[in-house]
């Protein structure tokens, strides 16, 4: 479920990553950070969840 590949090229303004770079994505980009299952750590069963691929963003605007 994961996503991960190698730079081939940036551009003038990133600062962060090289070519060459091995890069990764994870299955999950954002939570809500403030339920229970954020606070322990479990954001993965948090339910504002917001995956990789195929989500929603609850207010429209990417993390």
């Amino acid at each position: 479920h994961e996503i991960v590949g190698v730079v081939t090229e940036v551009g003038s303004r990133v600062q962060k990553y090289e070519v060459g770079d091995k890069v990764g994505v994870g299955c999950l980009v954002g939570s809500c950070q403030s339920c229970d299952k954020c606070a322990n750590n479990l954001e993965n069963y948090c339910p504002r969840l917001i995956l990789t691929y195929g989500a929603e963003y609850h207010d429209g605007i990417p993390p």
